[in-house]
């Protein structure tokens, strides 16, 4: 992310936020305003839905079969971080499960298959 000088009143304004662009060829953004949806090799994430953008692209990979540490290890990120984002789609899905997280995303149509 990149930032612009603020002028002295110790707030930076975002000139450019970030992507995942390359993610599991996600062609979406962070950016809600210029895309709505994350894509996937298999799947398509609707933004605006209830969940943050990162756990839509984490509840992407988890839907595409990785666990928790392989998509650290994609992100770039922790495997706790990736726990802690999967565990607030869960709480917001209000499941308890992974696989039903996936399911729930699917039927509010949060995710669906291309």
């Amino acid at each position: 992310m990149r930032t612009a000088p603020s002028g002295g009143n110790g707030m930076d304004s975002i000139t450019e936020a970030p992507s995942y662009e390359g993610a599991l060829g996600c062609t979406g953004g962070y950016d809600q305003a210029m895309e709505k949806e994350l894509v996937s090799k298999n799947w398509k994430g609707h933004l605006g839905l209830g969940l943050a953008p990162k756990e839509i692209l984490y509840l992407l990979y988890t839907a595409e079969g990785l666990t928790a540490k392989e998509i650290a290890r994609v992100a770039g990120v922790a495997p706790c971080t990736v726990s802690k984002r999967l565990s607030c789609a869960m709480f917001k899905l209000k499941v308890t499960r992974q696989t039903a997280m996936v399911a729930e995303a699917i039927k509010l149509q949060i995710i669906t298959p291309i």
